[in-house]
């Protein structure tokens, strides 16, 4: 039981510090973007099954589970 309590606290502390960095990561792209008048349809942190989105000024802002993307 320790071993898979173990796995399972790596699993979020690598989640916990991997999100951040994909945050900034893409936020970086969503900027240049913006900067250079690109449209964006969609800034999204994580894929597959979305978590909660909204929408402002034509961009789709998304959460998914799976925070190693964007």
């Amino acid at each position: 039981m320790e071993y898979v309590i173990n796995i399972l606290t790596a699993a979020v502390a690598f989640c916990a510090v991997i999100g951040p960095a994909v945050f900034i990561h893409e936020f970086g792209h969503f900027l240049f973007a913006k900067k250079f008048g690109v449209k964006v349809y969609s800034f999204s942190i994580g894929f597959g099954p979305k978590i909660c989105s909204w929408t402002r000024n034509g961009t789709e802002y998304r959460l998914s589970w799976i925070p190693l993307g964007g």
